[in-house]
């Protein structure tokens, strides 16, 4: 609906976005009703109307490379009520060959992936989200992390995503502490992995909200870093330590 170009406007060091949204009509009717409607306006922005996974693709085998990219994308799969799940539209865009090219297309050791990854609150979704993780890493994502985000509009009032980097996972040659280890000399506390991992800078993230050309009713520095602080039957279950559900 154009939120996210919206947000991604307000970083002045972003010199274009392409926008792929399969329905016009969406495009359309936020134009009318959202407060974020002019958007597109911006000279920035390059409007795609199109099948998402197929442009995905294409750009990938064609070689082209992104710095970042954001999937707003639906929910994959409904839970009906018999306990069944039934697939949507949407899910070619959670397979593993979608991911793939999605590795594919950012830019080798720089590219940064976020994806819409549904709520830990439900346990159809729970599942998803760690089989997403192991996907990633697979892949060859460096350190995928799921954050949550608080949103009454969503089931259960809440929603997550998952931050993934196109490179490996011993950044700067530093140890990063895994699910279940005591990285902080023994004494049974797993340090998180936002608290070391060395691209974690304060004064360059402080810098940059600073620096927003528009204001944020959402984000703010200290949520970039508390978005990832999870109940800790979450963490250990997305990482896959948890009692299976």
């Amino acid at each position: 609906d154009g939120y996210v170009v919206s947000e991604l406007l307000k970083h002045s060091q972003i010199d274009s976005i392409d926008h792929i949204e399969l329905d016009e009509e969406v495009i359309n009717v936020s134009k009318e009703h959202l407060p974020w409607g002019d958007a597109w306006k911006d000279e920035k922005v390059n409007l795609i109307i199109g099948d998402g996974a197929a442009y995905v693709k294409q750009q990938a085998d064609k070689g082209e490379s992104y710095h970042v990219i954001v999937q707003d994308a639906s929910d994959p799969f409904w839970l009906d009520e018999d306990g069944g799940i039934t697939t949507l539209p949407s899910s070619v865009l959670y397979d593993t060959s979608h991911f793939e090219s999605l590795y594919k297309l950012l830019r080798p050791k720089e590219g940064v992936l976020m994806f819409q990854a549904e709520t830990y609150n439900i346990p159809s979704n729970l599942k998803s989200i760690r089989k997403w993780r192991g996907l990633l890493r697979d892949i060859g994502f460096g350190k995928p992390r799921y954050g949550s985000i608080s949103i009454s509009t969503y089931p259960t009032g809440q929603i997550g995503f998952f931050a993934a980097h196109a490179r490996d996972d011993d950044v700067g040659g530093e140890r990063v502490c895994e699910a279940g280890d005591t990285c902080d000399g023994g004494d049974g506390v797993v340090v998180e992995e936002m608290e070391i991992l060395p691209e974690l800078d304060w004064n360059r993230i402080l810098a940059q909200f600073h620096g927003l050309s528009g204001k944020t009713r959402y984000y703010h520095p200290r949520i970039h870093r508390s978005a990832y602080d999870l109940p800790l039957w979450v963490e250990q279950y997305v990482n896959g330590d948890g009692v299976d559900i």
